[in-house]
């Protein structure tokens, strides 16, 4: 499980994919192995879920929304060689305030 947003979404897909990284044959137990492996020793293929822990008007799920915009914007421009997407660091924490000043105070700011 993931405690913690990060600004950068590479950050985190980096942490996820740190949570499927195969072990080889011999790093587990013998009983494990015969359910992990095929006879030839190769990793059978299993998914892993890495869910985030955020709590419900919380900071974290407003930052939610902001990270995961990020995350397509991201996708979009390394899947078209043309896009030019951009974001400025700023604008995403002036925004995340905006955010917590309109929780806090229940109006526009």
């Amino acid at each position: 499980m993931m405690l913690e947003r990060q600004w950068n979404p590479a950050n985190e897909e980096q942490a996820e994919l740190r949570f499927s990284r195969p072990l080889t044959f011999g790093d587990y137990p013998e009983y494990l192995q015969k359910h992990l492996f095929n006879e030839d020793k190769t990793a059978k293929i299993t998914s892993v879920r890495v869910p985030y822990l955020i709590a419900d008007g919380t900071i974290d799920s407003m930052l939610t929304d902001i990270v995961e915009r990020k995350r397509i914007a991201f996708r979009k421009t390394m899947n078209d060689k043309d896009a030019n997407i951009t974001w400025d660091e700023n604008d995403m924490i002036r925004e995340l305030t905006d955010l917590i000043i309109k929780k806090r105070f229940k109006k526009d700011a």
